[in-house]
């Protein structure tokens, strides 16, 4: 087997540092507390979600969030999304929230779609590259869910790549540098769609979509 095979890269990482192979329709608690106690503490975890693997940091946690931009390569000016495990954490995020909102949350999150509102104060504009707006998301899937619950935490992560490279679908995809970095992974497997969340701002009228993704406009409009 060469030694550049995904496979030989996979087991020399997990010797190396912590990842946890953790299962999908189970995720183990211990394994999850791990996790979330990293995120207290200011560090690092790779995630899976529905969608692609992601890099976590505390949101509100500005030396985190520094270095989670230094891992990556990340320029200044790119914001990061914001992942929550309860939707009530939204009035926590943003403000002068419009009432559909909610209608669009009770349907499409958990889900592959990022709502796009005004940052309230409590946000660094670190997070948002000093906009006004933020990323919204909450995962639909399982591991994401109760590593985000028992964090206690709003959890700022990009993809888990180096910026501009293809978001990873699997950890064996994920640059062995960036592992190396991260101070834990949490591995249940691939993820199962691959395509990126819709990012839909909803700060202009009619709302906009600035990235395509598996919703659509027209799967909003049936709700709005």
């Amino acid at each position: 087997m060469s030694l550049f095979t995904p496979a030989y890269i996979y087991c020399k990482i997990s010797h190396i540092m912590k990842l946890l192979k953790i299962d999908y329709f189970k995720p183990e608690k211990e394994k999850i507390a791990l996790a979330a106690e990293t995120i207290k503490k200011g560090g690092t975890v790779i995630f899976p979600t529905e969608t692609v693997y992601g890099i976590g940091v505390d949101a509100l946690n500005p030396e985190a969030v520094k270095k989670v931009f230094e891992l990556k390569g990340r320029p200044q000016n790119n914001p990061l999304t914001i992942h929550i495990a309860n939707k009530q954490d939204i009035i926590k995020i943003a403000w002068n929230i419009p009432d559909y909102i909610f209608k669009i949350i009770n349907k499409f999150m958990p889900g592959p779609l990022t709502i796009v509102l005004l940052k309230n104060k409590d946000v660094s504009d670190l997070v948002t590259a000093g906009r006004q707006t933020v990323g919204i998301r909450m995962p639909d899937h399982p591991v994401a869910f109760e590593f985000i619950k028992e964090s206690g935490s709003l959890i700022a992560a990009p993809s888990a790549n180096f910026s501009g490279k293809k978001s990873p679908q699997s950890i064996q995809e994920i640059p062995k540098k960036l592992l190396e970095k991260a101070d834990i992974v949490l591995d249940s497997g691939p993820a199962l769609t691959g395509m990126p969340s819709t990012v839909v701002d909803f700060t202009v009228s009619p709302p906009k979509i600035l990235r395509q993704g598996a919703i659509t406009m027209e799967d909003l409009k049936r709700i709005i």
